[in-house]
């Protein structure tokens, strides 16, 4: 059951992100023919964390190194520059991104503390 839950989840949160209304006016100053290209760093964040929640199911270790890395690298593509997401598309995968990488950090974060506290 926990694993069509985490499917679900890994796949409409791109469409989302991806059908999401666009700022026009960026797209009226650069160029109106001109299709916006996905960000590299919110598509990587957002791939290690969908990646980590499969790693989750397979191999553990992999989620304690990739579930961090894709929250840190969705909140360093949100708070980069002010300008990065009015040339390119991809705000919604940084998103998306933090707050799945985030919630499960914190799982696993409170759960190795309760390891170590309770000794289960």
């Amino acid at each position: 059951m926990s694993v069509m839950i985490i499917v679900l989840v890994g796949l409409v949160t791109p469409l989302g992100a991806i059908h999401s209304k666009r700022d026009t006016s960026a797209l009226e100053r650069i160029d109106p023919k001109q299709e916006l290209k996905m960000d590299p760093l919110a598509a990587s964040a957002y791939a290690a964390t969908v990646a980590g929640l499969a790693g989750l199911f397979l191999t553990p270790v992999i989620t304690l190194i990739l579930m961090p890395a894709g929250f840190i690298m969705g909140l360093i593509a949100l708070m980069g520059r002010r300008d990065r997401f009015k040339k390119r598309r991809g705000r919604g995968l940084a998103i998306a991104a933090v707050a799945l990488g985030g919630a499960f950090s914190l799982l696993i974060v409170g759960s190795l503390i309760i390891l170590g506290l309770f000794g289960f």
